[in-house]
C-alpha cells in the first residue's frame, strides 16, 4: 500500500511539474540560414554549361537568362538549374527567347562576380 501510495505521488508530482513548466520551444541559434525563394519570370537566351547526366546524382544546367524586373526593363542573369536524374532537362523544353518562363528561385550571394570591361 505504501509503495502504491508514493508511485502515485511521484505520477502526481510530474504531472504538476508539467502542467506548470509548459511546452517549450527550443531556441537557438541557427547556424545556416535557407535562403528565400521568389517568383522570378524570366527568358531563357543560351545554354552556357551542360555536365554530363548522372544517373545516381543530382545534375545541373547553367543558363544565361534574361530576368524581367519591369514591362519595359530586364537584366541578364546567370540561372543554374539543379534537377535530379528521373526530372526532364530544362534544355529539353528548347530555348525559345519569346517563352517567358516562372520559375521560383533565390539569388546566391556567393556566386555573384563583377564585370569589368577594359
Amino acid at each position: 500500500m505504501r509503495l502504491a501510495r508514493s508511485g502515485l505521488l511521484c505520477v502526481l508530482g510530474f504531472a504538476a511539474m508539467c502542467v506548470l513548466c509548459g511546452p517549450e520551444t527550443a531556441r537557438g541559434d541557427l547556424r545556416w540560414h535557407s535562403p528565400k525563394k521568389e517568383v522570378v519570370r524570366l527568358r531563357l537566351i543560351a545554354l552556357a554549361w551542360n555536365y554530363p547526366r548522372s544517373s545516381f546524382f543530382g545534375n545541373e544546367e547553367i543558363f544565361i537568362a534574361e530576368k524581367e524586373l519591369t514591362k519595359d526593363e530586364s537584366q541578364l542573369v546567370k540561372l543554374v538549374y539543379y534537377f535530379l536524374p528521373y526530372q526532364p532537362r530544362l534544355s529539353d523544353e528548347g530555348l525559345h527567347y519569346f517563352t517567358v518562363h516562372e520559375v521560383q528561385a533565390f539569388k546566391d550571394h556567393e556566386c555573384e562576380e563583377t564585370w569589368r570591361i577594359f
